[in-house]
């Protein structure tokens, strides 16, 4: 069953359906508004282009030009000084060209002197012979040349400290529809392991039901196996753990290095986050042996790990299984043949914000290889492993990963080449990441035991309120770099006017004034419009409560929130990849707010910590 998508003309037919934890509010009679109503002067979005980066994607190319407009200017006034000088009788063809050269010869002669001069370390005597006193009264190259030369110069410096990051192509993970299966098919595969009482089939049919996901989602097929023949029960080992991560990992960077048209020994960068599979050899290391993409290899397994670890004497053979040996860096290094010198990471355990943070990280290490005829490429891989995380015990905060989470990837190619830049699909304007440090957003989303000592994931009650609260602060941070100046001016508005009438009714209180300051108005924040500088919105599809609440409160059109529910539907949440699933949707399918060149595309994502990571394309 292919991906469904939303005629233009219906596309406020979508079907929406709501959660018990839903947090906004539906309003069935209001009239929904179409891309075309929702316009901005053209002096606004003047404001709002980044000129330097528009700028600097031309600079590269300009420069290239202008050295050849400084040749031409130097072999004009060569030609000039030379063949003009002679009468036109007395020399031939063949004395103007001897004539050009030796005047070429002795040009680039007196600027080495004249450069030379103002060493005093070398001879300037005439008995020397090199450095022979020169007449210098005639300049050595015409004012245009100069001039051409400044500018140059200019350009050099701008595009050393201009090191923008394009995406070159992503390619996300197309599941076979062996691997597709129904909600009742779903139920079914719950009832066969044996391990869950009727209430949690129940209870997690009901979720089913409610959690916004289609009748063609991908499940790994060593779990599906169980569908097809009774006797053979789900397998969870870890080869089929490594099987799943090889077959999605595989066929996805495959697909994005030949869309992006790079052998896979040009990658310069490999980063890869599967937050609950991080074999050894690592992920990397199978990209980089099959595609032979880069002997420094730098693993970076199981970076920042933010769960704590219950009985780990009692449960190191779980742990084995969860990270086997080698990891995924060497499976992909492994499978594709890379580079010896690669850099490769293999991040885990940053859930479903993951990928964008490994596309930050690769960003800076591309930075590194910054430079005018410098620049390199980085392949991010973003996934998560179903096969050895299917929970087996029967406490509720527990079973919603067993019926939301499917199987998913996307493999991005970034590069900071300029010669890049003309032929990328998209520019890296700004990347934004904030990190909760409260208890609460600790425990929203932790990987921990039941009761029963049944190793799972825990999805907090509060999870949809910390995700608020944390997207609250990433906004508030990525406010000041893509909205237009008459929203960042209503925002200070609005807190000057909160201060103002805060410190109004302290000083009536403290005279004697209460009914007064009672009746002083309720100054509420304001909320600004990131439609005015964004057009697309990618938001991470971890379920309907996430979606509905931020549509709400960034007071987003259906259209706005479309790729992120079409994706929940035809995919389900696939962890760190959805956010790629969606902006695929917006680039191929969606018709009620099409893709144009110029368009802004915004990328939010939660992960467990918790953090809430952004990015502007």
């Amino acid at each position: 069953m292919p991906p469904q998508s939303i005629k233009h003309d219906d596309y406020t037919g979508l079907k929406r359906t709501f959660s018990e934890s839903d947090m906004s509010e539906f309003e069935g009679e209001a009239k929904s508004k179409d891309y075309r109503d929702y316009r901005v002067k053209k002096s606004s979005l003047i404001g709002m282009i980044n000129w330097s980066h528009v700028i600097g994607t031309y600079l590269p190319h300009i420069f290239t030009l202008g050295i050849a407009v400084l040749f031409a200017f130097v072999v004009h006034q060569v030609i000039t000084d030379t063949i003009t000088s002679q009468p036109a009788s007395s020399v031939t063809f063949l004395d103007n060209m001897r004539l050009v050269m030796e005047t070429t010869r002795t040009l680039f002669i007196d600027l080495v002197q004249w450069i030379l001069s103002h060493f005093h370390f070398f001879f300037t005597d005439s008995e020397h012979g090199f450095l022979a006193q020169a007449d210098y009264s005639k300049p050595l190259f015409s004012a245009k040349v100069k001039i051409t030369f400044l500018l140059l110069c200019v350009i050099l410096w701008i595009v050393r400290h201009d090191d923008p990051v394009y995406l070159m192509s992503f390619a996300t993970f197309q599941a076979p529809e062996s691997w597709k299966v129904t909600h009742a098919q779903l139920v079914d595969i719950m009832r066969k392991q044996g391990c869950f009482s009727p209430d949690s089939i129940d209870f997690m049919a009901r979720l089913l039901e409610r959690s916004g996901t289609g009748q063609a989602t991908a499940w790994p097929p060593a779990i599906v196996q169980c569908l097809h023949d009774d006797k053979t029960p789900a397998d969870r080992s870890i080869e089929a753990s490594r099987n799943e991560a090889s077959t999605i990992i595989c066929d996805i960077v495959d697909k994005a290095l030949k869309k992006a048209r790079v052998h896979p020994k040009e990658i310069d960068v490999l980063v890869i986050n599967c937050s609950l599979f991080s074999p050894t050899p690592s992920l990397c290391a199978l990209v980089i042996s099959k595609f032979g993409v880069g002997m420094n290899e730098e693993c970076c397994g199981n970076t920042e790990r933010e769960r704590e670890r219950r009985n780990i004497e009692e449960n190191t053979e779980r742990e084995r299984e969860r990270t086997p040996t080698p990891s995924l860096c060497a499976l992909v290094i492994s499978k594709f043949g890379m580079r010896s010198d690669i850099q490769s990471f293999n991040l885990s355990g940053m859930g479903c914000g993951a990928s964008l943070i490994s596309v930050d990280l690769a960003k800076n290490l591309l930075q590194r290889k910054s430079g005018l005829f410098g620049g390199g490429k980085a392949l991010v891989v973003s996934t998560e492993i179903i096969t050895p995380n299917l929970y087996h015990g029967n406490e509720r905060n527990f079973l919603l990963q067993n019926t939301l989470f499917r199987c998913g990837g996307a493999a991005i190619i970034l590069s900071n080449k300029w010669t890049d830049g003309m032929r990328a699909m998209y520019k890296l304007l700004h990347i934004v990441r904030v990190q909760g440090t409260d208890e609460v957003s600790y425990n929203a989303v932790y990987e921990t035991q039941d009761a029963d000592g049944e190793r799972g994931v825990s999805l907090s009650k509060d999870i949809v309120k910390v995700a608020g609260k944390c997207m609250e602060k990433n906004m508030t941070m990525m406010g000041p770099y893509v909205l237009p100046l008459t929203e960042q001016a209503k925002v200070v508005m609005a807190l000057m006017a909160r201060f103002f009438a805060k410190k109004a009714k302290s000083f009536l209180s403290s005279s004697n004034r209460e009914e007064l300051s009672k009746k002083l108005p309720v100054v509420r924040p304001y909320v600004p419009d990131f439609k005015r500088g964004i057009d697309h919105f990618c938001i991470h599809a971890g379920g309907r409560a996430v979606i509905d609440g931020i549509e709400k409160n960034m007071k987003l059109e259906p259209f706005h929130t479309e790729p992120s529910r079409m994706t929940l539907l035809n995919y389900g949440n696939t962890s760190s990849s959805s956010i790629w699933y969606e902006l695929e949707y917006i680039q191929e399918q969606q018709k009620s707010n099409p893709l144009k060149k110029g368009d802004r595309i915004m990328q939010v994502a939660f992960g467990s910590g918790f953090k809430c990571t952004s990015a502007v394309w």
